[in-house]
């Protein structure tokens, strides 16, 4: 069996979301400030999605999510969802066994470097 079913089965499917704000360094991006965690680790899909959603609702503009999760289709739809959303998709850490993916809440442009 993968790795991730697994771990899903073992666990139980429940999120939390932690409003702990820190700073993280992005590639391309720099240094961010994170307004939510999302640990979504063991929760399989569309949990992930739907929280991600429902959390994007509480915030303000520019603000960033911070989603861990250790399942696959997980970290391939929320690109997607970020566009659909109106949001932007920043980047995608893979960690060990389980990923880190950042989304801000509204369109945002990576700021170009001035020679």
């Amino acid at each position: 069996m993968v790795n991730w079913i697994q771990r899903m089965l073992s666990r139980k499917q429940e999120a939390t979301v932690l409003a702990v704000p820190h700073t993280v360094t992005l590639p391309q991006t720099g240094e961010v400030t994170i307004s939510r965690t999302l640990d979504c680790i063991g929760a399989a899909c569309p949990r992930p999605q739907l929280l991600t959603m429902r959390v994007l609702d509480e915030l303000e503009e520019g603000e960033v999510i911070e989603l861990l999760s250790d399942n696959p289709a997980t970290v391939e739809t929320l690109p997607a969802l970020m566009f659909s959303q109106g949001g932007t998709h920043m980047a995608t850490l893979k960690r060990g066994d389980h990923w880190r993916i950042y989304m801000r809440k509204g369109v945002y442009e990576v700021p170009k470097k001035r020679f």
